[in-house]
């Protein structure tokens, strides 16, 4: 699913969405609410991700990225 530059997401919309679906791509270029919040939400329910665009989620630090990997 593609949320580039999507302003209205946050961490507990993505959780939701990873939740309720098996996505192997997530884009969220650009997403500026999106915290190290939503990496946790990734490792729980992202286990079928495939593809995870962060690029330009500025609020989302080294170890954000870190909990990911």
């Amino acid at each position: 699913i593609d949320l580039y530059n999507n302003k209205r997401i946050t961490d507990k919309g993505v959780e939701i969405l990873l939740k309720g679906t098996k996505l192997k791509r997530l884009y969220l270029q650009g997403c500026s609410d999106i915290t190290n919040a939503v990496s946790d939400a990734i490792v729980k329910y992202g286990s079928s991700l495939e593809y995870l665009d962060l690029y330009r989620c500025d609020q989302i630090t080294f170890s954000g990225i870190r909990n990911i990997i």
